[in-house]
């Protein structure tokens, strides 16, 4: 209370160290899945999807949620190149693109990845409907739908609701920054290097 009421800006610092000392097991609660790399989580929250339950990347600078989709369709078999990965970065005229591909995904059982689609607040009303309409539909069990977006007030709530919503927030001091570099890397990738190499994957991160 008292740093509340005369440094309101050290707030973000203290609760955490805070809840560290108060309560036994405070680190669970305050690092949560930050020994995950971003690929790592977006997994565990795979599996809680389904094809009515998109998965919702909220952008922060330093992700590419490209990437880490990309990277996931790679363990499930689904990539660009035989086309059961449809990736769609929104703008003008795209939203005839991006309706033609969740309508033959939903089908067929495609994963659609929409990018952006803060860019297009006026068609999210009809994505709206699209999903409602697949969730009543016979979908395939496969199909999925992965999301990005800026934060925007223009975005509806529906869509928030129905979503998994997914964002990386940016470590807070050294420590944190070092361990989400690693993290990066992968902790399997960093298990099966030599010594050295581990020190210089340490100097890059």
């Amino acid at each position: 209370m008292v740093l509340r009421a005369m440094r309101p800006d050290r707030l973000t610092t203290a609760i955490p160290n805070w809840i560290n000392g108060i309560l036994p097991y405070g680190q669970d609660y305050t690092e949560c899945d930050a020994k995950n790399s971003p690929l790592d989580t977006c997994m565990d929250c795979f599996k809680d999807s389904n094809n009515a339950v998109p998965l919702f990347f909220i952008l922060t600078p330093g992700t590419d949620p490209v990437e880490i989709v990309k990277n996931m369709g790679k363990e499930y078999n689904y990539n660009v190149e035989e086309g059961n990965l449809r990736l769609v970065s929104m703008g003008e005229g795209m939203d005839v693109v991006a309706t033609d591909y969740l309508e033959n995904g939903h089908k067929e059982g495609h994963w659609v990845m929409l990018n952006n689609i803060h860019l297009m607040v006026d068609w999210l009303k009809e994505l709206e409907k699209l999903l409602d309409f697949f969730k009543l539909d016979m979908t395939h069990p496969n199909f999925r739908v992965f999301l990005s977006a800026e934060p925007s007030a223009g975005i509806p709530v529906g869509i928030l609701e129905r979503s998994i919503k997914i964002t990386n927030e940016p470590p807070m001091g050294m420590k944190a920054n070092l361990g989400k570099a690693m993290n990066l890397f992968g902790q399997a990738k960093v298990d099966s290097k030599e010594p050295k190499e581990k020190c210089i994957l340490f100097g890059l991160s």
